[in-house]
């Protein structure tokens, strides 16, 4: 007589890798890197080269989005989100001394369709007078506490970066490479990382 097997269905969900756990608060990190192909802003879990590399902020603001493709299965975000990148403030050649500032507000946002939810956010400024051409560079790293948000199939996360700036005689670089390359205009790391908590299915 043959014995049947049963074999239970895992589902995708219970597959899932992360790059490391917090088992105290339930949940798997996942690391992000933010960055531009050619005319767009992605998130990716893999460390690509980006298509520029940085933005190169003269005057004015910028409001870039980063969406990270669409969840195949729903997923829970629960906890803090890590972020790190870089930003230098470039005094050009005039002589004396000027402000050179800017402001960067980083949102975590939930897409669904065309409604577009916050989750959180913080901003950093720097600013500071700055002689005939001086360099500053200045890697930041902060933290953004979430509410527990579920994700359904098809939905968006979605990491905002808004750059307010003042910069008369200079500009003001925004890195996000992922690869982290340095650049003639930017010499440190360039990489844009999000670590995003995912809540476990214990």
């Amino acid at each position: 007589m043959t014995i049947p097997k049963y074999f239970r269905n895992i589902g995708e969900k219970n597959i899932v890798s992360y790059d490391y756990y917090d088992i105290g608060e339930g949940t798997g990190i996942k690391s992000f890197y933010a960055g531009d192909v050619l005319d767009d802003y992605i998130l990716s879990s893999q460390v690509f080269y980006g298509d520029v590399g940085r933005t190169i902020i003269t005057s004015g603001n910028v409001d870039i989005d980063f969406d990270l493709t669409a969840f195949n299965t729903p997923k829970t975000i629960k906890g803090t989100v890590l972020i790190n990148f870089g930003m230098s403030r470039e005094r050009d050649g005039t002589a004396g001394s000027s402000l050179m500032a800017y402001t960067a507000t980083i949102y975590i946002r939930h897409v669904r369709g065309a409604t577009e939810t916050e989750l959180g956010n913080e901003a950093v400024t720097v600013s500071g007078q700055m002689g005939a051409s001086a360099h500053s560079v200045k890697l930041h790293a902060f933290q953004i506490a979430i509410p527990q948000t579920h994700f359904k199939k098809g939905d968006i996360l979605r990491v905002s970066a808004i750059i307010s700036t003042t910069s008369e005689f200079g500009q003001v670089i925004f890195a996000h490479d992922p690869k982290s390359r340095t650049f003639t205009d930017f010499a440190d790391s360039s990489q844009f990382k999000i670590d995003v908590p995912f809540k476990l299915d214990l």
